[in-house]
C-alpha cells in the first residue's frame, strides 16, 4: 500500500515538474525571441525624447507593418513604433502597464491588436493571459535576451522602433476563418481589449487613441464572414467609446502582400498600409504639447 502510494506521489512530482520545465521552455523561448530583443533593446534609445506626436502600438502586426519613419516624413510630425513582438509581450509582460513605465507621451495613439481579431473562444493558447511582475523583472537582463541574437533569421530596427525581416514566406497561410464567428464572442477577451484599449490613451496621457484593425490574408470564399465579423465587433468597440480605423483595407486576398503569415506585410505593403493610415488619421494631427 505505502509503495502504491509512494509511486503515485512519485508520478505526480514527475507531472509536475515536466509541466512547469515546458512552460519555462516556452517563456525563455519568447524571451530569447530576437525580435522580442530588439523591441526591448530600443528602450534606452528613447531617453533624449520623451514626448512625440504619434505612438504606434500593438504587437508584431504593428511592428512589420506600420512605419513610424513613414509616418514621420510624410506629416512631419514626431513618430515612434514601441510594437513588441510577439504578440504585445502576452505572456510576459502586461502591454499597457510596460507603456506606461516608459514615461513617454503623445498625442495620437494608434492601437493595432491582433486582439481585435482573437475574440472567439478558438483563443490560441498562448494569447490566454499569463504576465506576472517577476517576468517582468527578469526580462530586463539583456544577457537572457541575447541568448538566441547570433542564431536564426534576425529581423533589424530602425530609430523609429520598426521591425524589418530580411526574408519572407514563400506561401503565407491565409487567416482562419473560424475566428470570424460571432456566435462564440469570448466577453473576458472583449473587455480586456477595451479596457487595454483605454489603458493605452492613459499610459501615455494622449488626447486621442485609435483602434487599427490589423490587415490580414484571406480566403476569397471567407470574404463575406470577416465583413460581417468587423462591422458586428467595430459596432460593439464603437458604442464602448473606441475610435475605430483601418476597416476599409482590413482584408486582403492576395498573398503577395504578406511576408510572414497570415497577417504581416511585405516592406513595399507596410508603406502602402501607413500611407492609409496616415490618410485617415491627418486631419486630427496636432503638435504635441507637454
Amino acid at each position: 500500500m505505502k509503495n502504491r502510494e509512494y509511486i503515485i506521489k512519485s508520478l505526480l512530482v514527475v507531472f509536475i515538474a515536466s509541466y512547469a520545465l515546458m512552460q519555462n521552455t516556452i517563456w525563455l523561448n519568447k524571451i530569447t525571441n530576437h525580435a522580442f530583443k530588439l523591441s526591448l533593446d530600443m528602450v534606452p534609445t528613447l531617453k533624449n525624447q520623451n514626448s512625440f506626436n504619434i505612438l504606434i502600438t500593438g504587437g508584431s502586426n504593428s511592428a512589420l507593418g506600420i512605419s513610424s519613419e513613414q509616418i514621420t516624413k510624410i506629416t512631419g510630425k514626431s513618430s515612434h513604433n514601441l510594437s513588441i513582438i510577439p504578440s504585445e509581450g502576452e505572456g510576459i509582460i502586461d502591454y499597457a502597464d510596460w507603456v506606461k513605465q516608459l514615461n513617454i507621451t503623445t498625442n495620437i495613439v494608434i492601437y493595432s491588436s491582433m486582439n481585435f481579431w482573437y475574440l472567439n473562444e478558438n483563443l490560441p493558447k498562448e494569447l490566454k493571459k499569463t504576465h506576472s511582475k517577476e517576468n517582468f523583472f527578469t526580462i530586463k537582463n539583456p544577457a537572457i535576451r541575447n541568448l538566441n541574437a547570433l542564431t536564426g533569421k534576425n529581423p533589424s530596427i530602425n530609430s523609429f522602433g520598426d521591425i524589418t525581416y530580411p526574408i519572407c514566406d514563400k506561401s503565407p497561410i491565409v487567416f482562419s476563418s473560424s475566428y470570424a464567428n460571432t456566435n462564440t464572442i469570448n466577453k473576458a477577451a472583449l473587455d480586456n481589449l477595451i479596457n487595454t484599449t483605454r489603458a493605452l490613451k492613459t499610459a501615455v496621457k494622449a488626447s486621442k487613441i485609435y483602434l487599427r484593425i490589423p490587415p490580414i490574408l484571406i480566403a476569397a470564399s471567407d470574404e463575406p464572414k470577416f465583413i460581417m465579423y468587423i462591422n458586428s465587433i467595430s459596432d460593439i468597440l464603437e458604442n464602448n467609446g473606441i475610435t475605430i480605423k483601418g476597416k476599409k483595407y482590413a482584408l486582403t486576398k492576395d498573398p503577395k502582400m504578406m511576408c510572414i503569415g497570415s497577417n504581416h506585410p511585405t516592406p513595399d505593403e507596410r508603406n502602402r498600409y501607413t500611407s492609409l493610415l496616415i490618410e485617415e488619421i491627418n486631419n486630427q494631427i496636432q503638435p504635441h504639447v507637454m
